[in-house]
């Protein structure tokens, strides 16, 4: 019998965390990208040690616009 609950994450919860990063609990850091030295948080050129904008800009501008629209469908 599965008895798993999906995680709900309360005001608290998310209080707790922003006040843990800002206490220095984590090890949040931003890094240079490796292409053209801006500070960045990892995401998602993080394999590449590269920001964000260096990542998507090797693919057409069609893939990009699609990517991001998904999130809003």
């Amino acid at each position: 019998m599965n008895d798993h609950k999906p995680t709900e994450i309360t005001r608290d919860d998310v209080d707790k965390f922003f006040n843990d990063l800002m206490n220095g609990e984590y090890d949040v850091k931003q890094r240079p990208c490796f292409k053209c030295g801006a500070k960045h948080f990892p995401n998602y050129g993080w394999c590449l040690d590269e920001c964000d904008e260096c990542y998507f800009s090797r693919f057409p501008n069609e893939e990009r616009e699609a990517f991001f629209r998904s999130f809003l469908e």
